[in-house]
């Protein structure tokens, strides 16, 4: 019987498991899975908890609220984990985020400034509400004034730039210092000098290879809003009541994020839940993977023992990832100097 090591029990080895599972269920396979968590809980980073506060009031009444000990939303833009709650059945657990409450600050120069209206994908698609924020400078405004003048063309095919380079050739080093930085620093806890722009944003290289540059796409989302007698249809924000989300619709809901009412823990615990062949065992770390000659596959090396497989999924954060396979491929346990975040989609 085939079989099939998964290292890393958080969200990755979790659903990697699940998966396996019916892709082997659907073909008639018989595959033997199993799953090493060096911990001994699942869900590596996604973890909810409730938490009871005091009752100082003397009425009796017990308050809690919900704390997110890791990532507390899932981008719609990217809807790979919200099909998943719903193929779970936790459709009916997605709810939106209030976005008409919500306000986004950007400290700058010691105070608060709010973030201005107007941003598609954390640039700039209006140019009124950045004239009038504080947060960019006479200088910083001029500079994105000019920007569909001095647009640059669009990324060739397989091209790629980081995140600074590509906002700050199109609309100033200021937006991409003050805006975009402060903006996905907080999403991604990563640098935008080393942020991939393919990678972080692929609804943008593709708007501006389809129409030429930035502004004509804007400038089309903008003309199909008001033909449509309302706000410009963008494509992270279809015009879609927030109940889609809720009701488990195929349509994209009308806010970029969502959560899980009782928190996101629920998605790693309910894919643990839903395995059914899958061995799991707990608090048992890998020291490496070597090649194993005589099958072919591989041998993964643990305290004291060692599990021959015929393939190996690696769910393990990347500098773990490099130096556990060091001794298969050179190339990739170069990667442990690199920096890294865990992030959920």
């Amino acid at each position: 019987m085939p079989s099939v090591i998964i290292i890393g029990g958080g969200i990755s080895g979790l659903s990697a498991a699940y998966f396996l599972e019916q892709q082997a269920r659907e073909r008639g396979l018989a595959l033997e899975i199993t799953l090493l968590e060096a911990g001994q809980r699942l869900g590596g980073v996604v973890q909810s908890e409730r938490v009871e506060l005091p009752d100082e009031s003397g009425s009796g009444a017990s308050q809690s609220f919900l704390c997110e000990c890791g990532p507390d939303s899932l981008l719609t833009t990217k809807p790979a984990a919200i099909e998943l709650c719903r193929a779970l059945g936790l459709g009916d657990q997605l709810i939106p985020s209030n976005d008409a409450l919500r306000r986004t600050f950007v400290l700058h120069h010691g105070a608060l400034r709010t973030l201005p209206d107007g941003l598609m994908f954390v640039v700039p698609s209006r140019i009124r509400p950045m004239f009038s924020s504080p947060l960019l400078s006479l200088a910083g405004k001029l500079r994105l004034l000019l920007a569909p003048l001095l647009a640059p063309a669009p990324l060739a095919d397989g091209a790629d730039i980081s995140v600074d380079e590509y906002i700050s050739r199109r609309f100033g080093q200021q937006v991409s210092d003050r805006l975009a930085e402060p903006l996905l620093n907080a999403v991604y806890g990563s640098d935008v000098r080393q942020m991939s722009t393919r990678a972080v944003f692929p609804q943008l290289v593709a708007m501006e290879k389809k129409h030429g540059s930035l502004w004509k796409a804007f400038a089309k989302q903008l003309a199909a809003g008001k033909s449509a007698g309302g706000a410009p249809a963008m494509p992270h924000a279809t015009q879609h009541s927030p109940a889609s989300v809720a009701n488990g619709a195929t349509k994209a809901p009308s806010t970029v994020f969502v959560t899980l009412r009782d928190g996101l823990g629920q998605l790693p615990a309910r894919v643990a839940a839903a395995l059914e062949t899958t061995r799991v065992l707990l608090g048992e770390e890998v020291l490496g993977v070597r090649r194993d000659a005589a099958t072919g596959g591989y041998r993964v090396l643990m305290n004291g023992a060692e599990r021959v497989c015929d393939a190996v999924v690696m769910a393990a954060p990347s500098p773990i990832a490099a130096r556990l396979l060091q001794p298969v491929d050179s190339e990739v346990s170069d990667l442990r100097s690199e920096e890294h975040t865990s992030e959920l989609q």
